[in-house]
């Protein structure tokens, strides 16, 4: 087998940088497409070595990084539920709020439940 010649420390920086893409611009919309050109690398290869590196796809860590960060906005702050999922870039508060509540335990279901289903 041919070596390409590529240091394995050159890919694992280029991964780390690919993550490091995703948690300065969670809120914005992503895709596999988008995060693995950040890396150059392509999106097959990428998935490939993000989940060996993180033992997650880089999509599941994008969904975890946004339901962290809404859960540091709602322990936080006094946004709505509306404002934070839509700061933490999703795009759609239903959608945000079944995945929180499968995600989190019960001490946010109040308040989701209250805003969400108010209105």
């Amino acid at each position: 087998m041919k070596k390409s010649g590529i240091s394995p420390g050159y890919l694992a920086r280029r991964i780390v940088d690919a993550k490091r893409f995703i948690d300065t611009n969670y809120f914005v919309s992503l895709d596999l497409n988008r995060i693995s050109h950040s890396a150059r690398f392509s999106s097959f290869h990428f998935l490939r070595l993000f989940k060996k590196t993180y033992q997650q796809t880089p999509l599941a860590y994008l969904r975890n990084r946004r339901i962290n960060q809404a859960k540091t906005l709602l322990e936080s702050t006094d946004l709505s539920v509306r404002e934070i999922c839509f700061r933490v870039g999703f795009d759609s508060d239903t959608s945000f709020s079944i995945l929180f509540k499968y995600l989190i335990t019960n001490k946010y279901k109040d308040k989701l439940d209250e805003e969400i289903f108010k209105s």
